[in-house]
């Protein structure tokens, strides 16, 4: 590597780790980043933790091969193109034999001609992402100084969106790339040159985000908030969480159960809308690789012997099953709290992080003015989609 390309890489490594260990920016494997030169293009590898990556953790891609990927045309069938795009991604590798898998977004940081390209699902921008008046928010705020792509699936049709959403809007604004990218129910980019184009790029976002937020903060989002009988509730947390990885373990090897009841998730089991928010569908991919699409919502009585309370969370398990085509790994009880599931403490408790995060998203995009869930077709391709499933694997 050039020596130009060594001070890149240094810091390239630091806006990762600046990012990447921010909870309020990234959770878990998510989030990617990339430098380019001229001819090459070097992508954080799947699954690899912006916080703690390194040079080797990064994949050098021939940007020809990807500059030809991005034009050709692929296979109308779904999971026949995502199969081509995969093929040729990794065909441009420049060294397979590290068996490195790129971000499934490499093509995406190829085309933007930007030095850096910093991809991450901001909680508080994804209250605008997530928001059904987000695109009118980020035109209102930000102006040209944004550019709002609607949902697409992620990958090779986000790629193809986002190349000529680019190309229009450098004609309309003269500029060459935008500074920033809002993803519909997914995620923020930045682009620059220089480690302070990004940091102020960023930063003017945030603040912007939050000085909106602050000015429609007040009443819970999720409704009004049911009154909560202590005394009742350690008892029966304490046999959930007994009984709950028992349940689990029929469909899944042995499983463990984690318990949260802190005022984030107390303020969407005690909403009188709680309810209807978790069951309105996942917000973004990452909810999805991590928590599957749906959490179970669960109204136990308070009354409910240890046996009804057995043969109840079986049936609401195996209803939930069928219905959502997945086990859940995230359950809430009402005005209990949150219990996730999985099969060690990590992962659990990774699970956990990602749908707090969520119910921060949706509170704030209800407070900007309403939540947009992710729909059927849109939910299910992440769920089918091999790329997130390896993610999720190499990450939990």
């Amino acid at each position: 590597m050039k020596e130009t390309n060594v001070i890149d890489m240094e810091m390239l490594l630091e806006l990762s780790h600046l990012y990447g260990s921010n909870p309020e920016f990234v959770l878990a494997g998510g989030g990617n980043t990339s430098m380019k030169t001229e001819d090459r293009l070097y992508v954080k590898a799947s699954g690899t933790s912006l916080a703690t990556i390194d040079k080797d953790g990064f994949v050098e891609l021939d940007r020809s091969a990807l500059h030809t990927l991005s034009e050709e045309h692929l296979d109308g069938d779904p999971i026949k193109r995502e199969q081509q795009f995969k093929d040729a991604v990794m065909a441009a590798r420049i060294h397979p034999e590290k068996n490195l898998r790129p971000s499934v977004e490499c093509v995406l940081h190829h085309q933007l001609s930007s030095r850096f390209v910093i991809h991450t699902h901001p909680t508080i921008v994804n209250a605008v992402t997530c928001c059904t008046k987000g695109k009118q928010l980020a035109q209102a705020w930000f102006g040209e100084k944004t550019l709002w792509i609607s949902y697409v699936d992620p990958g090779v049709t986000l790629a193809g969106t986002l190349n000529k959403a680019v190309r229009e809007y450098a004609h309309t604004t003269g500029r060459t790339f935008p500074p920033a990218i809002l993803i519909q129910n997914h995620g923020l980019i930045v682009c620059g040159d220089t480690l302070d184009e990004i940091h102020s790029v960023t930063d003017h976002l945030i603040a912007t985000i939050q000085r909106h937020l602050d000015t429609v903060a007040g009443t819970n989002p999720f409704g009004s908030l049911s009154e909560v009988d202590g005394r009742k509730s350690r008892e029966l947390i304490d046999s959930l969480l007994n009984i709950l990885p028992c349940i689990a373990a029929e469909e899944e090897s042995e499983q463990i159960a984690l318990f949260d009841d802190s005022e984030t998730v107390m303020s969407l089991v005690c909403g009188a809308e709680g309810k209807s928010a978790a069951n309105g569908g996942p917000l973004t991919p990452d909810q999805i690789v991590y928590c599957n699409s749906f959490p179970l919502w669960i109204d136990l009585p308070e009354d409910i012997s240890s046996g009804a309370l057995t043969s109840t969370l079986k049936n609401a398990f195996e209803e939930h099953s069928t219905l959502r085509r997945f086990p859940p790994k995230v359950v809430l009880i009402k005005n209990l709290g949150m219990f996730t599931i999985a099969a060690n403490e990590k992962a659990a408790d990774v699970i956990r992080l990602v749908y707090k995060d969520a119910i921060k998203v949706m509170e704030g995009a209800q407070r900007l003015g309403g939540i947009n869930f992710m729909n059927r077709s849109q939910y299910e391709f992440i769920e089918d989609w091999e790329a997130e499933a390896y993610r999720r694997n190499v990450t939990i």
